[in-house]
């Protein structure tokens, strides 16, 4: 997992990619493999009475599996392939009121969020 953060003027930019593997094999009997990606890109403007945050967030998952059933003097092989993909934007707006040891900040906003699953 990458992570950077940085300021620049009145904007707090950050962002975030990771990624994961993971595999089981079993000797005649099957294997199933993963590929997970993840990533975000986000931006907080700081005006002088409201903050605004905007976010872009994705993930991406890649799986096989194959399987192997045995019946006495024949096997069967089983395939299966697919892939998911989630996308996620979304904008808030927040009035922070500061008081002196800590702040509290009602936030509206909008997310939107695009899930698809393919063979």
């Amino acid at each position: 997992m990458q992570t950077y953060n940085t300021s620049l003027y009145s904007h707090l930019l950050a962002t975030h990619f990771a990624y994961g593997y993971g595999s089981h094999f079993e000797t005649y009997k099957g294997t199933f493999q993963s590929h997970a990606l993840s990533f975000s890109l986000m931006d907080r403007i700081l005006l002088e009475k409201i903050n605004i945050d905007i976010g872009l967030h994705g993930t991406f998952g890649f799986f096989a599996t194959r399987d192997m059933l045995q019946f006495s003097s024949t096997s069967t092989a089983f395939n299966s392939d697919f892939n998911a993909y989630n996308l996620n934007a979304n904008v808030n707006i927040g009035y922070p009121f500061i008081f002196q040891s800590f702040s509290i900040a009602p936030v509206a906003g909008l997310r939107q969020s695009i899930i698809t699953q393919s063979p």
